[in-house]
């Protein structure tokens, strides 16, 4: 669950090919002008590169989108870049500069926008980085401009030697409110040879929390077996107050990179009742030298962990598949989900195809929907309904596997194939990425728009769905 409670990681933006008996997502062709489903803003014209990479749902049908643009040519360079939707999938007059719905950031020379939500006063909360390797968390208001309370001027950098002195770099994977008010980030933290999970809190002013550890931030890495390498991925907050980090090391015990849980208290410091000395490790390959990475985490009712990300079933070619796994709130393996509390979604399906696994939710009834994106056709959106236990959810999709089937090369060029999230809110999905635009440039290359395709989900055919499955789309 990567900060912005999405359900299903996608590549591109696309219509569904599936059988019309199965209850799987149907595109509402009034979203956007085009009439095909499909909401595209341009940032810069004419050549550029546009494309989100986060979104957030607000309750009244609105789509917060925050990625990057870039203008094509030898001078490229990223900037952060944001729009808001209508219920109808057009751009909000009541947001950005002037009503325009959009606006772009000054940071320049950034690389990626990894998370983003909105805080309690209105305002938007988001982290990323630049390419010269910091960490940015920034706060802006819905006008596009800093909100100045927060951090030096609404950002706050932070580099990798604020997690260890040898470290030049910071990645930011994960952005948390807490309920206190303060945000958790968590990341990588890299000298080029080593790495850790770096976790850093800030104040509600953007400040490095000195209650935090002492100083605001922590490394945390397992003892390593001869090679120090720690990823951090995602975390939940726990109703006691502690936190849960998700991601994958080099441990004692393993061969090749194993997921992780860490369980931390409201100082920073490892809880050594949780797992082995604070970490819990989880293995898809019996401790051979096969990776294993969690890229999300969630936790059930029940207090149970679930982690979902990419495992190394093939040590020649590299292949990778989605791989689940739930432990007890102990951090011990849960024996009563899947086969010794793992699922490899391959072996389910007897599917060979590459799959990864982004992003976890449990829902309210306890099922649990994993989103991710397959290799099949250059990379397509996967996502995976399971039973509590571990079981496939057959009312989902076909037979509990949604997979959107990219169609042939379209007039305007290849389609990019970026793993990106989808918010699930309420009866839709929208599915969010950039999208071909134009010709293809011969010196520039091809332009992309922003996109986001909506798709209605009759998630429930059990009965108590009050909407007739034949209706069209409202």
């Amino acid at each position: 669950m990567n900060g912005l409670r999405v359900v299903a990681a996608v590549t591109v933006l696309f219509h569904a090919t599936l059988s019309i008996a199965d209850p799987v997502p149907e595109i509402t062709p009034e979203y956007g002008t085009s009439g095909d489903g499909i909401a595209r803003v341009r940032v810069q014209e004419p050549h550029s590169f546009d494309s989100a990479y986060v979104a957030h749902a607000l309750p009244d049908g609105r789509l917060l989108l925050g990625g990057i643009t870039s203008a094509l040519g030898p001078a490229r360079t990223g900037r952060f870049a944001f729009q808001r939707l209508t219920a109808e999938g057009q751009l909000d007059p009541t947001f950005g500069f002037g009503g325009s719905g959009a606006f772009v950031l000054d940071i320049a020379q950034v690389a990626d926008m990894t998370a983003m939500s909105t805080t309690s006063d209105g305002k938007i909360l988001f982290a990323g980085a630049n390419e010269q390797y910091s960490g940015v968390v920034g706060k802006v208001g819905s006008d596009g401009l800093y909100d100045s309370t927060f951090g030096q001027n609404g950002k706050r950098f932070l580099g990798g030697s604020q997690f260890f002195d040898a470290a030049f770099a910071y990645f930011p994977r994960a952005l948390l409110t807490l309920r206190s008010g303060r945000h958790l980030v968590v990341g990588i933290a890299t000298n080029g040879e080593a790495a850790c999970a770096g976790v850093a809190r800030l104040t509600e002013q953007g400040n490095l929390d000195s209650s935090f550890d002492g100083n605001g931030t922590v490394c945390l890495a397992p003892q390593p077996n001869g090679a120090s390498l720690v990823v951090g991925t995602d975390a939940v907050e726990l109703d006691d107050g502690n936190i849960l980090i998700s991601g994958a090391a080099f441990h004692t015990g393993g061969a090749g990179l194993d997921m992780f849980v860490a369980r931390i208290d409201a100082t920073g410091r490892l809880d050594p009742t949780f797992g082995a000395n604070g970490f819990a490790f989880v293995s898809f390959d019996a401790g051979a030298a096969l990776n294993d990475l969690a890229h999300s985490i969630d936790v059930d009712a029940g207090g149970r962990i679930v982690v979902a990300g990419a495992v190394n079933v093939d040590s020649t070619t590299f292949g990778y598949d989605m791989g689940i796994a739930r432990l007890t709130p102990e951090g011990s393996l849960d024996p009563s989900f899947g086969t010794a509390g793992r699922l490899v979604l391959g072996e389910a399906i007897a599917d060979s195809w590459g799959r990864e696994a982004r992003d976890v939710t449990v829902l309210a009834d306890g099922r649990i929907l994993v989103g991710g994106f397959s290799s099949r056709n250059s990379n397509t959106s996967i996502a995976a309904m399971l039973h509590s236990n571990g079981s496939l959810d057959a009312s989902f999709g076909s037979w509990g596997v949604l997979e959107q089937v990219v169609p042939g090369t379209p007039a305007n060029g290849t389609l990019r194939a970026v793993p990106h999230t989808a918010v699930w809110a309420g009866d839709f999905f929208y599915f969010v990425g950039g999208i071909p635009v134009g010709t293809h440039d011969p010196v520039l290359g091809q332009s992309y728009a922003v996109a986001a395709a909506r798709y209605r989900v009759p998630l429930f055919r059990d009965g108590f769905d009050p909407r007739d499955p034949s209706a069209p789309p409202r």
